[in-house]
């Protein structure tokens, strides 16, 4: 009689672990993409101001600082091709070069099989600054990103204020844990019909 009580009782706790394994394992997936995809925004915001329109030379200076910087933190490597010169002691460290003044240059990216900028290609377009507008030797002009930042907050005082709920990752886990309630507790009620069926018929 015990041994039949176990084996009704291990079974029931196989199938609830089974279970359970499934929806955790789902939910964990979710969890990771999301956690994947906010590093992945968090990465490239800092380069992604450059990117779309004519930069002058001192916003392509201010670029290669921030790739310069990132690249030092060492977590994840960008290279930088056009109008840049690779330090001998350190290759993934750049200095501006031939960047003249009274031109303008175009940036664009590459992206690694995670979404994460990988490469910073820096070409020189035809339009030239009229002389008024380049900036006095030793000068140069607010940051690229600068104006962005500020039209951004603009932008944003004008918004209705979003739900905070609203961007959580949705991981189900509240009806995952319902769902396995359920199925354990059918589990246990027809664990019990068995045993009180075979202890009568014994």
């Amino acid at each position: 009689m015990k041994n039949v009580r176990r084996v009704v009782i291990i079974f029931c706790i196989t199938i609830c672990v089974m279970i359970s394994a499934v929806y955790a394992s789902g939910n964990l997936d979710d969890v990771l993409e999301e956690a994947t995809a906010q590093q992945v925004r968090m990465f490239n915001v800092r380069f992604e101001s450059f990117y779309g329109r004519p930069q002058n030379a001192a916003s392509i200076r201010q670029l290669i600082l921030l790739v310069n910087n990132s690249n030092a933190e060492g977590v994840r490597e960008v290279e930088i091709e056009g109008f840049v010169t690779e330090l001998e002691e350190d290759p993934l460290r750049y200095e501006a070069s031939n960047l003249t003044n009274n031109r303008m240059y175009t940036v664009e990216f590459d992206h690694d099989e995670h979404g994460f900028i990988s490469n910073v290609t820096i070409s020189e377009v035809t339009e030239i600054i009229p002389e008024d507008d380049v900036p006095p030797t030793g000068e140069e002009p607010p940051p690229a990103q600068q104006n962005n930042v500020t039209q951004n907050e603009n932008e944003t005082q004008n918004q209705t204020p979003a739900d905070p709920d609203e961007d959580l990752p949705q991981t189900g886990l509240s009806n995952a844990v319902i769902i396995i309630l359920a199925i354990c507790g059918i589990s246990a009620i027809y664990a019990f019909k068995k045993i009180k069926e075979y202890d009568i018929k014994h």
